[in-house]
């Protein structure tokens, strides 16, 4: 069995842009991570607190609830605290580098992007919070509720 650098892992990808989720989906996939998504902030506090996914993959521009708001609250949380969280957007201006790395962004990356370099950065990046994963030989701990509908 080829030992996938996010086997065992969940992301959870969060875009309004549903182009940016499939082309992340399919490379986290590839990747061996179990890919859960979310178009705005709201739905990925939601997500995130049913699925209690490895990592985050989160855009700031968003409608409902922005980037900076939803990592602000799952930076709150228990499981939050434990998650990767890659901030993936176009807004490069460094008051909100400063700002996303402040909320816990563990790294802020601009659009345009390469897939596979967040990807992998996300795979660390989730290990390292979350060194019992690999430890175990599993996914860790379970989600808190059942699958996702």
């Amino acid at each position: 069995m080829t030992d996938l650098p996010g086997q065992g892992l969940r992301a959870l990808v969060v875009d309004d842009d549903p182009a940016i989720r499939e082309l992340l989906r399919i490379v986290l996939e590839l990747d061996g991570w179990q890919v859960l998504e979310a178009a705005d902030g709201q739905e990925a506090l939601d997500v995130a607190a049913l699925e209690r996914p490895h990592g985050v993959i989160l855009d700031l521009m968003m409608p409902v609830m922005d980037g900076f708001t939803a990592l602000g609250e799952l930076r709150r949380t228990d499981h939050g605290a434990r998650m990767a969280v890659i901030v993936l957007t176009a807004r490069s201006g460094p008051s909100d580098i400063r700002r996303g790395t402040r909320l816990g962004a563990d790294l802020y990356v601009t659009k345009p992007f390469d897939p596979s370099h967040v990807v992998e950065q996300l795979a660390f990046h989730a290990l390292r919070r979350n060194p019992q994963v690999r430890a175990a030989g599993g996914d860790g701990p379970p989600p808190a509720a059942g699958p996702r509908a």
